[in-house]
């Protein structure tokens, strides 16, 4: 109903949809429904998934093809080397029941829909057994920072409301600050054991797009803060507001950077002489995970 202005007194329908379409999909997909638990944010797909209702529960035969299936996915992982240089024996060394173990926690994942989490327990079946030395800190920290950075991405996107965005908001900050804390604890080991040890720096692409992203994930997390936080810093809330897309923009760049540190992580010295991890399988665990957040970016909050 219009006003004598002529000007409708309330917003047109489905304007909310629209605010609420994914780059891929349609208005409505991939958002927090109102009574919906943010938790479910974090494995919200962009697309509907086909229903798996009637298909029973799996047979032993399946089960145990499953974990046969996903534990030489672990296997594949690793360039099949005959001999291992005397000095790396230990990081060499493998255990089988603690990679079967992997194997299970992965199917289990995969068969609840947890795919991220299965790709996770996937790189993490790749790192050395115990004994761990200073450098193992290293990929665990970078590894689990930016676990919770991608929590922190996927926990904020599908917000549709006032209210979902201010929780939302508060969670991403938090996770983020997590995150950055587990990236300086992971850059600061790394540091310390090439001082320790007169190791040369910047040997290696992987070291430069560290450093790289290390500055640029500072930088992104001050200003996201201070809009946040402190928005008179940039004149006030409304103009805070106005860049919101930009700190957006520039997030999503960034994780395309740390993917990049992931594969060409798959170059250095380390790996290739203990690790062994196969640059195309973190080629496509990469892709997978951006397939996983790209096509929920919402049109609306980037400005399109």
């Amino acid at each position: 109903m219009a006003s004598a202005t002529g000007i409708p007194q309330q917003p047109p329908a489905g304007r909310g949809d629209e605010e609420s379409e994914p780059l891929l999909g349609r208005p409505g997909d991939a958002s927090q429904k109102p009574a919906a638990s943010i938790a479910k944010n974090l494995i919200l797909a962009p697309f509907p998934s086909p229903s798996t209702k009637g298909r029973g529960s799996a047979s032993a035969t399946e089960h145990q093809s499953g974990v046969r299936a996903y534990s030489y996915g672990i296997s594949s992982l690793h360039e099949a080397t005959p001999t291992c240089p005397s000095r790396h024996l230990q990081q060499c060394s493998r255990l089988p029941s603690a990679r079967n173990t992997m194997a299970k926690l992965m199917y289990w994942c995969r068969r609840r829909g947890w795919r991220s989490f299965a790709r996770c327990v996937r790189v993490g079946s790749s790192l050395p057994a115990p004994p761990y030395i200073l450098f193992s800190v290293h990929p665990l920290a970078q590894s689990f920072g930016l676990l919770v950075l991608i929590q922190s991405i996927l926990i904020v996107q599908p917000t549709v409301t006032a209210e979902q965005k201010k929780v939302g908001q508060k969670l991403h900050a938090g996770l983020n600050f997590l995150a950055l804390a587990s990236f300086i604890v992971g850059v600061g080991s790394i540091e310390y054991k090439k001082i320790r040890s007169n190791g040369a720096h910047f040997k290696s692409p992987h070291a430069y797009i560290g450093v790289v992203a290390s500055i640029w994930q500072i930088l992104q997390y001050l200003v996201g803060f201070t809009m946040y936080g402190t928005p008179q810093l940039y004149g006030g809330e409304a103009k805070a507001k106005a860049i919101w897309k930009y700190h957006r923009i520039s997030g999503y760049g960034l994780l395309l950077l740390y993917m990049a540190a992931v594969t060409s992580a798959t170059k250095t010295d380390y790996n290739v002489n203990v690790l062994g991890l196969k640059l195309w399988a973190a080629i496509v665990i990469a892709l997978l995970i951006l397939a996983g957040i790209y096509p929920r970016i919402k049109k609306q909050k980037l400005g399109l």
